[in-house]
């Protein structure tokens, strides 16, 4: 799987973002344990226009494995 950051949600696997910044209250995103999200477009944060600054990854994949367990040791 790849393991590589992208800057948009391309290609056929599932894939979620991590926010350049920490998602607030008024977020309405889906929370992944690797602490990305999966962006809802009715999220005044991260929806469709609110253009977003995400790293987007494949869920599952390195990237998101790294990430995890990253969080787990903060």
């Amino acid at each position: 799987m790849n393991s590589h950051a992208a800057q948009s949600p391309a290609g056929g696997i599932v894939r979620h973002a991590l926010p350049y910044t920490a998602p607030t209250a008024a977020c309405r995103c889906t929370q992944k344990t690797c602490g990305g999200i999966t962006p809802a477009p009715y999220c005044p944060e991260h929806g469709t226009t609110a253009a977003p600054a995400l790293e987007w990854h494949p869920g599952g994949g390195l990237r998101c494995g790294y990430l995890f367990r990253r969080a787990l040791l903060a």
